[in-house]
């Protein structure tokens, strides 16, 4: 009630000065960032530019229908649907949202897009058809209170009946009641529940209880009926009153008189203006009205305080409203304003950093001198002189207006051109420095300018004309800095005098080039020069150079050590601007130097001037706009020409901190101002959403939430995602992180211009990708999303099929063994004919082939083997199955020769070995020694002949042993013969007898007897020397410790 309260009194102060408000809210500042089909910068532009509807999805994602296609936005990029995407019709007339599915009216069909998978369904009217459309032109999709679907169309109203999936037709060209018109513009429900709509012949109020009817039409000569018969747009506003917008004018409708205020069409836009055609209309949070015209730009009509603010197109200004028929307004998530027009979208952030702009205007005469503002000097509160290319600009802040002083406007003769430095004086003296034109010199009091400019022919007249700084010392002296040298000058005869670079002159200055004149608080003169800081000491009337410390520098000494300003801070501080060192903190009371660069947040290492602000924050200007760095953590927030800025780039020295604590910054484009406490950050974090899922970089038809599962296979080694950080206000400053857990080894920094992760040759395994988004005001998001990635690895790396696998081969090995056993058995049985010696030899063969592998190592191997399974330990399975198929092999190969490489020998000793290492966890270690003469792969022996010892060795000397045991294999040449010794540290053989005994197991070791039997036939067969020595090892005390077996036998090479 107290907003529909304050419009009467809107209306009475609109009819008195509406001209006078109309101009001054037309310059409220607000920023109108262009998005276009040919030329938006930010993405790759628009299907089209004439804007009919705009929405924001739950999700985040702005929808805009265009007269050539509907564009889904992001921020960076458009998504273009079309008839090629499945859409009747690509003029787009309105849009709505309910559940997963977007509703899109066209002229030529209502289509449905389902935002999960993409498809497109379309309603068509069919005239035969009284369950259809009652139109294909759609204008507006509404739901009501109740969940119920309404669509207006250029014949008739239509529900929605979700349950058959068709129409109600409502008010058709049959409807039994006549309209004047049933073309349907616009459909809304005020809190009683009645619908009101608009049409191309007056407004209808629809009450659906009883189906009545009411009707508004215009009438000529009655002021508080409608203005105008068609009707476009009507809106219910919390008061319950209705605004009406018409093809000539807004107007407000009581329904509970039935009266229109027939004074708002001719008052809210100006009687001057005629009648205005209302394109759209939009509810700010009861704010206020937003208002669309279809020619005269944007308007907004405040509930708070009683004015209209209007926003124009403006040729001269890139800010401006895109064109001034507005035809769809819409407010998104984060209070962004969009507006779309005939030509293009804009974007209007009413909570963007408030930088006053100051631009020249060709036709505006009151407007800043020229562009390039390389000054200020407030005179007075409030009043701000600004030297340009073109003259001086006196800026009256209060007012918003200028005076320029210029070739044509100038009683004082002061310079015109490259104006450069101003400086006022105690005397009320204005000195005016100029690039090429010297020095002026301004008595306000007495009206008359004095010119000073370099002679050269006289070493008193200035060192050279292009002054950058002049500044009174403490002791009222006044210093002259140009490119050429630092001048002192004596005011009562005009003369300066010159302090020039000499390197063989002790307090000589560092370079010529003098930037900046700086007094702190104690009257010290300082010095910015080309090379390094300078005070100045007049008690002998030289200077004390400082430059950055080695440890400090990143380029050239030079370029490092070019300071460009100097200002003092409430501690003391000295804040310098320099070419490549960043931004340099000076401590005078120690000359010690700090460096603020782009690893601290900076933009860049060039900073043309910084001040500190009233609340101790520093501000500084670059090429890259301006940087806020705060006081107490030194964190950085940049701002650039999205945020308003003139430009990014800004000139030397061109900032100061006005009385009342205004900021102002000049570059070549113009200036800004602003207060520092005004410049508030978003601190609302972005939603981070997936916008694209690649494989083999192409795109994937899947639409991915976090926490949802992306499964690959091994050979989809090339996958990518794309994202997006959904804060409209700034998208160019967003930033990300992203990281692969368990692939990445930590968080990747991403800027808005790389929102992409490729990855390749991902490993088989479970994965986690994850990204979290900053707005542009660095606030973090860090939950993010994040979505499960789960590669599955090949058919044969699968662990139940490799474990299928290796008992397969442990089958096929066994087999192949019983096989051969019963091969050679039959050949035996066939050459029992043979000689006794042969026969014998060969029966001994064949046992040792049998009792080689000892049968309780097999069991227990295969009980090992089921332990671990039972277990669940599938890798050591797996690893022992793939060590015993591989002695298996082994002794199955070895079997079928009668010498073997003493290398295969080794390595069936050592497969032995690690298998009873699996078996027997921490008992023993073993080592195997070969003699350097030794040709393993070249000498020969008879195969299995040691691996009985090495098996007696870990059975019965090592595993009853209380402590680790050790195993020594040993291989020497001796003469034509070989040394072989197994040797252990065990219990002895007496100790494993006894042992034997007390379990009741007298079983003897069949391998070794028949492996000595086979020696012994050796030697008579071969009549080569084979012999077998055992020896018990014992301490100095007698005590058994191990045993040392030595087998000596002939080798062939």
């Amino acid at each position: 009630m107290k907003s529909s309260r304050s419009f009467p009194f809107l209306l009475l102060l609109l009819i008195v000065g509406q001209s006078t408000l109309l101009k001054a809210q037309h310059q409220s500042g607000l920023l109108f960032k262009r998005i276009l089909s040919e030329n938006n910068t930010i993405a790759k532009g628009l299907s089209q530019n004439s804007i009919y509807s705009i929405l924001q999805d739950s999700d985040g994602f702005m929808w805009i229908g265009t007269w050539d296609g509907l564009n889904k936005y992001d921020g960076y990029q458009f998504t273009i649907y079309n008839n090629e995407t499945g859409l009747s019709n690509e003029t787009i007339r309105t849009l709505y949202q309910d559940g997963h599915k977007l509703w899109i009216g066209t002229e030529n069909g209502l289509n449905t897009l389902d935002l999960e998978t993409a498809q497109v369904k379309v309603y068509l009217s069919e005239k035969t058809d009284s369950t259809s459309l009652s139109n294909n032109w759609v204008n507006h999709i509404f739901k009501d209170h109740l969940g119920r679907i309404w669509i207006c169309t250029a014949s008739g109203l239509n529900e929605y009946i979700p349950e058959t999936d068709q129409f109600k037709q409502i008010f058709n060209s049959n409807y039994s009641n006549p309209l004047r018109s049933n073309h349907f513009n616009m459909i809304c429900q005020d809190s009683l529940n009645n619908y009101w709509i608009a049409t191309n012949y007056g407004l209808i109020q629809y009450q659906t209880e009883n189906r009545r009817l009411t009707r508004y039409f215009n009438k000529p000569n009655d002021p508080k009926s409608l203005p105008d018969n068609m009707v476009n747009q009507v809106v219910c506003d919390p008061s319950g009153k209705i605004w009406v917008g018409t093809k000539n004018g807004l107007t407000l409708l009581d329904p509970a008189t039935g009266l229109f205020s027939a004074t708002y069409y001719n008052c809210a836009f100006g009687s001057q203006l005629g009648g205005v055609e209302i394109k759209s209309l939009l509810f700010e949070n009861n704010q206020g009205l937003w208002v669309g015209t279809g020619g005269q730009g944007l308007y907004y009509i405040s509930h708070l305080n009683p004015t209209v603010t209007h926003y124009a197109h403006d040729n001269n200004n890139l800010y401006s409203l895109s064109d001034n028929r507005v035809q769809s307004i819409y407010i998104d998530q984060h209070n962004v304003i969009w507006a779309g027009t005939f030509n293009g979208l804009n974007k209007i952030d009413r909570n963007a950093p408030k930088f006053k702009l100051g631009r020249n205007n060709p036709e505006e005469p009151n407007s800043l001198l020229n562009n390039a503002v390389w000054d200020f000097l407030e005179i007075s509160p409030g009043i701000i002189w600004m030297a340009t290319d073109k003259g001086i600009s006196v800026f009256d802040k209060h007012k918003r207006t200028y005076h320029n002083i210029d070739a044509a406007h100038n009683p004082h003769q002061l310079p015109v051109y490259l104006t450069r430095s101003l400086y006022l004086d105690a005397q009320d003296v204005v000195w005016i420095g100029t690039r090429d034109n010297g020095l002026y010199r301004y008595d306000r009091r007495e009206g008359k300018t004095r010119h000073f400019q370099h002679i050269e022919i006289d070493s008193t007249s200035l060192s050279n004309d292009y002054v950058l700084k002049v500044i009174r010392d403490k002791q009222g002296q006044l210093w002259v800095a140009t490119e050429s040298g630092l001048n002192k000058m004596q005011e009562k005869s005009a003369r300066f005098r010159r302090y020039v670079q000499n390197d063989l002159k002790m307090g000589s200055i560092a370079h010529n080039y003098i930037y900046d004149l700086f007094n702190d608080r104690q009257g010290k003169l300082w010095v910015a020069t080309a090379d390094g800081l300078m005070s100045y000491h007049p008690e002998n009337d030289g200077f004390t150079v400082f430059r950055l410390p080695k440890a400090l520098l990143k380029d050239s000494l030079s370029q490092n050590n070019k300071f460009f300003s100097i200002n003092e801070d409430k501690q003391g501080m000295f804040w310098i601007g320099t070419r490549g060192g960043g931004l340099v903190c000076f401590d005078p009371s120690n000359a010690s130097f700090t460096l603020f660069d782009e690893s601290d947040g900076l933009p860049g290492n060039l900073i043309y001037g910084a001040i500190q602000d009233h609340q101790g924050n520093y501000w500084a200007t670059s090429n890259w706009g301006i940087s806020r760095i705060n006081y107490r953590d030194k964190s950085v927030l940049n701002y650039d020409v999205n945020d308003g800025l003139q430009g990014n780039e800004f000139n030397l020295n061109a900032i100061m901190l006005a009385s009342d604590g205004e900021v102002y910054v000049g570059g070549m484009n113009g200036f800004n101002s602003f207060y520092p406490e005004e410049i508030v950050q978003n601190k609302r974090p972005p939603a981070v959403r997936i916008t694209a899922f690649r494989k083999f970089n192409v795109i994937q038809p899947v639409k991915l939430k976090s926490g949802d599962q992306v499964k690959l296979r091994y050979d989809d080694n090339y996958f990518s995602f794309e994202f997006a950080a959904l804060d409209f206000r700034n998208p160019q400053k967003n930033k990300f992180r992203y990281m692969l857990e368990n692939y990445d080894d930590g968080w990747i920094e991403r800027n808005a211009e790389k929102r992409f992760a490729e990855y390749a040759r991902v490993k088989p395994g479970k994965y986690t990708f994850r990204v979290v988004a900053s707005n542009c005001d660095g606030y973090w998001n860090n939950e993010g999303i994040s979505i499960q990635i789960v590669i599955s690895p090949p058919w044969w790396a699968n662990r139940i099929f490799q474990f299928a696998a290796a008992v397969l081969v442990i089958a096929a090995v066994f087999l192949s063994i019983q096989l051969r056993i019963r091969v050679l058995h039959r050949k035996h049985e066939n050459e029992k004919k043979y000689l006794s010696l042969e026969k014998q030899m060969f029966e001994l063969e064949q046992k040792a082939l049998q009792l080689q592998m000892n049968p309780h190592f097999l069991f227990n191997s295969l009980n090992s083997i089921q332990g671990f399974v039972v277990n669940n330990d599938i890798d050591n399975a797996i690893h022992y199955l793939s060590k015993f198929s591989q002695l298996m092999r082994r002794t199955l190969s070895n079997s079928r020769e009668s010498f073997i490489p003493l290398s295969d020998e080794i390595q069936a000793l050592e497969l032995y070995l690690d298998i009873e290492k699996l078996r027997f966890v921490d008992k023993f270690d073993y080592f195997i020694r070969i003699d350097p003469a030794i040709d393993e792969g070249f000498l020969e022996i008879p195969p299995m002949i040691l691996q009985p010892y090495v098996e007696n060795a870990v059975i019965h000397g090592l595993m009853h042993s209380p402590r680790k045991g050790h195993l020594l294999i040993e291989f020497t040449l001796v003469g034509d013969d070989l040394l072989c010794v197994v040797q252990d540290d065990g219990i002895g053989r007496e100790k494993a007898a006894e042992i034997r005994s007390q379990s009741g197991i007298e079983r003897v070791s069949q391998g070794m007897t028949i492996t000595g039997e086979r020696l012994e036939i050796l030697n008579q067969y071969s009549n080569q020397r084979y012999e077998v020595k055992v020896i018990d090892l014992t301490d100095k005390a007698g005590q058994p410790k191990g045993t040392r077996v030595e087998i000596i036998m002939h080798y062939k090479e």
